[in-house]
């Protein structure tokens, strides 16, 4: 029996021709960082939410408001009838979404997005290397139509043409492919064990390409990104064992 995901719809909003960007926890939390750094910068309100009963039972609390933990967040349009109107709506978890329920929630996005009449929908991941806190992470991208091809060589982003993209992100990509949805994904290296900012603030400057008319300033996130690579150097070079000769030998010890 399928995975019933329902939507509790708090604001309504006009979602039609909006770029949907997509985050569920992967390598190095990229895709968690790129999100929530879009939705704090352009100040998105939280529209709706999904849940289902397999979902792990957790409440997120954003600013006292408790929610489940996938959320979808949207801006008000306040635009001209001939200017250019474009929007990000952001469905994003900072929590793992159950194998179970995989499948259908890609699934169920996919037709919610059909539903409101969006246009592009961005998926972030983190890709799992060896990648050490001084490394620059490269950025790679998928798409499933000629329009998110298109998209991928304008911007210059390395395609992805052999490989595998897992979860959420993996069930949107060939059910996009097979619906004749554009998907694209946004692909960052990461290591798994640390949190993937710079390949976070990469992505969001690519998103901030696509849609130059928004505003998305990427520079706060690249400064948050090099403070934390500073942090987790000095942490790996504090956690190094010393040896006997470095040890400082107190005056008086052996004399």
């Amino acid at each position: 029996m399928e995975e019933e995901i329902t939507y509790r719809q708090i604001v309504e909003m006009d979602c039609s021709k909006s770029m949907v960007i997509v985050s569920f926890p992967s390598a190095g939390l990229v895709g968690t960082l790129a999100a929530s750094y879009i939705v704090r910068s352009l100040g998105l309100e939280r529209i709706g939410t999904f849940s289902a009963e397999s979902f792990i039972p957790t409440a997120v609390i954003i600013d006292g408001v408790p929610s489940p933990p996938v959320r979808v967040f949207g801006g008000k349009r306040d635009c001209a009838p001939d200017e250019l109107c474009n929007e990000i709506i952001v469905i994003m978890s900072e929590i793992p979404i159950p194998m179970t329920a995989v499948k259908t929630m890609g699934q169920t996005i996919l037709d919610w997005c059909k539903d409101k009449q969006t246009n592009m929908l961005v998926t972030l991941e983190g890709a799992n290397v060896q990648l050490l806190p001084d490394q620059e992470p490269s950025i790679y991208a998928v798409g499933t139509t000629a329009k998110a091809k298109k998209l991928i060589e304008k911007h210059q982003i390395e395609p992805l043409n052999e490989g595998m993209v897992g979860g959420v992100s993996g069930v949107m990509l060939y059910e996009g492919e097979a619906q004749d949805k554009d998907v694209l994904c946004l692909m960052a290296e990461a290591n798994a064990q640390l949190p993937g900012a710079m390949g976070a603030a990469k992505v969001v400057e690519i998103i901030g390409r696509m849609l130059p008319e928004l505003k998305i300033d990427p520079a706060p996130l690249f400064e948050e990104a090099k403070e934390m690579e500073d942090q987790i150097k000095a942490a790996l070079r504090a956690a190094q064992p010393v040896s006997p000769q470095d040890r400082e030998i107190p005056p008086g010890l052996y004399g």
